[in-house]
This record gives structure tokens, sequence and C-alpha cells, in this order.
């Protein structure tokens, strides 16, 4: 399990004369805490997802061969409901249907045990690569506010550029996952996309003209971009101390009063 932890050096803030803009200041740094927190947990939900995916995959012979004979003994089931006067013809024709009924009653069966289909189980480490890309995104997004906010130390743009610096793609691979129902067309909201080359250890296509959306390559999300290049974020714990470093620098840059504070509580 990872943990990153954050100190803040005390409870409220003080050096920000305006009490209103204090307080929106004191929330968007609460909510920097909240962005590593989030991507923390995302991270480990994604690491224990893979591994149970890992697992799954070692048992889905044995899986595999209870399906079957579940399968068959729903297909026998049918048959003997079959009307007995039917042609040899007319019960040929027919178990196309059994086997296909068989195979969807199995299914709902062992779902009704409590198994969850294959299909749900295998979208798991992809719900918390994207919480952990979203948390990122949220986190540089709050840092971009801050350094609009009058009174706010100079430090911050500094942590702003290196977290820019850190996740290149991150801003553009957030806004395709975000926008799936862009990036399947092919399109950046009305604009058709020019699909550039790509090259990684699951596709290769030095000729360009390949999209791909919603993919993770190895711990690293990623897909097409709005500009037709192919950009991903790490899911790591380099990329999630990478993210507690920016923040932990954020709240060192101001002045604090008030008895310090360590997190995660």
């Amino acid at each position: 399990m990872y943990v990153f932890e954050l100190v803040q050096p005390g409870c409220w803030l003080r050096g920000i004369t305006d009490d209103q803009v204090r307080r929106d200041v004191e929330s968007l740094l609460h909510l920097l805490v909240t962005c590593v927190e989030d991507a923390t947990l995302a991270l480990n939900m994604f690491e224990n997802s893979r591994d149970r995916a890992y697992e799954s995959a070692e048992d889905r012979s044995s899986s595999w061969e209870s399906d079957r004979v579940r399968e068959r003994a729903v297909e026998e089931e049918l048959l003997r409901q079959l009307p007995h006067d039917l042609t040899p013809e007319s019960r040929f024709q027919q178990m196309d249907d059994i086997r296909e009924s068989a195979r969807r009653e199995a299914k709902r069966m062992k779902w009704r045990e409590g198994h969850l289909p294959q299909g749900y189980q295998d979208r798991i480490p992809f719900i918390h690569a994207k919480s952990c890309v979203y948390a990122l995104d949220t986190l540089q997004k709050t840092l971009r506010l801050l350094t609009k906010v009058p009174d706010v130390p100079i430090d911050i743009a500094e942590v702003l550029k290196e977290f820019e610096l850190a996740f290149p793609d991150l801003v553009q691979a957030r806004d395709s996952s975000h926008h799936a129902e862009d990036r399947v067309q092919g399109k950046r909201r009305k604009d058709r996309i020019e699909l550039k080359p790509l090259a990684n250890k699951a596709i290769h296509a030095p000729g360009g003209g390949v999209l791909v959306v919603d993919m993770l390559n190895d711990n690293r999300y990623g897909g097409t971009l709005g500009d037709g290049s192919y950009g991903e974020v790490d899911v790591s714990p380099q990329t999630v101390s990478t993210a507690q470093q920016c923040v932990q620098r954020a709240l060192n840059a101001f002045d604090w009063h008030g008895p310090a504070m360590h997190m995660p509580r």
C-alpha cells in the first residue's frame, strides 16, 4: 500500500489581507491535498485490480470448464422441454437457439451467485487509472487558479511550471478521456483529427492512421490526443510522488499560523 504524506505548516493563512481571498486560497490549498489523496487511492486500487486481473487470468481455464458444465446442464433441460413430436429436422433447426439460450442463462446463473461479469472485471483497472489522471488534472487546474490570485507567493508559479513539465500529456489525455464521444469518431469538437504516427509497446503504426481510445500500455493510461498524436500518463508511485512534492512545495510557500497538520489523517 502506498501512502504519500503531506504537512500543512499551520491551520490558517496569514499575510493575505482580504478575508474572502484568504478563505478562497485556503480552500484551493485544501483541494490540492484532496487531489493527492484521491490520486493515491486510485493508484492503490489500480495496482490491486491489475493484480487480481492477473490472478483471474490464471483461473480462467478452470472457470471455462465449470461454465461449460453449467451450459450443458441448461441445454439438456431446454432440450427436454421441446415437444416430443418434433421431426429430427425441426429439432436440429432449434439447436442454435437452444445453445445461445443456454449460454445466456448459464451466465445469468453465475451472476446471481455473485460472480462479476468478465467484461466488468476487465474495466476496473481503467476506472482507477482514469480516476488517478482526473485527480492529477484537477491538481494542475487548481495550481493554475492559485497563480492568478492576488498576494499569492511567486513560488506557486514555479510549482505549476514544474508540474506541467513532469506531465506534458496530462491535460490533453484527460480531455480525450472525458470527450471519448468525440475521439471514437476521430474528432476534436467538430474537426476531424489527422492521426499521427504511433509506435509503442502495444501499437506500431509509423504511417499513422490508428485511433486509440482508452488504452492501458502497462501502467500508462493514454489515447489519441486532440492534435492527432498519442499521449499517456504513468499511473505509478513515481507520478503520485511528484504530485505530492509539488503540493508540499505549494503549502510551504505560504505563511501559516497555528499548529501544523500531518496528512493523511
